[in-house]
């Protein structure tokens, strides 16, 4: 897998893109380097764009993964789109991962483009 992590300032969040074959230590990589710019940043707005993903870790490590955030002090107040693959098999398994991730609290919310997730991400919340 190759992945790339960039900061937007015109909507201050962070951007990971994921692209081939997802293997654990990749994933955790990825998500250790997104989050601790968006700790430097002092922001809580993640994307994650999984659009060319083919296949994500599979089940199991996949439902390990908020525990494994837990463990690296992930910041719970993280608000995180992510774009779906278009792989039929890794779309499957992104959405299960939306699953336990908001089975245990985490805000992760998955999108089928781009427009759909920055809407998510930039949308006020109204008193």
């Amino acid at each position: 897998m190759s992945w790339t992590v960039e900061y937007h300032s015109d909507h201050r969040f962070v951007e990971c893109k994921a692209m081939g074959f997802l293997r654990v230590d990749d994933l955790i990589k990825a998500a250790v380097t997104t989050f601790d710019l968006a700790r430097e940043k002092d922001t809580t707005l993640v994307l994650v764009d999984d659009s060319k993903l083919e296949r994500t870790v599979g089940i199991r490590d996949i439902y390990d993964m908020p525990q494994r955030y837990a463990d690296l002090n992930i910041d719970s107040r993280l608000k995180v789109a992510v774009i779906l693959p278009t792989s039929p098999k890794a779309k499957e398994e992104v959405q299960f991962f939306e699953t336990v991730c908001r089975n245990r609290g985490l805000n992760i919310s998955v999108f089928r483009n781009r427009d759909e997730a920055m809407d998510f991400l930039i949308k006020k919340t109204s008193l």
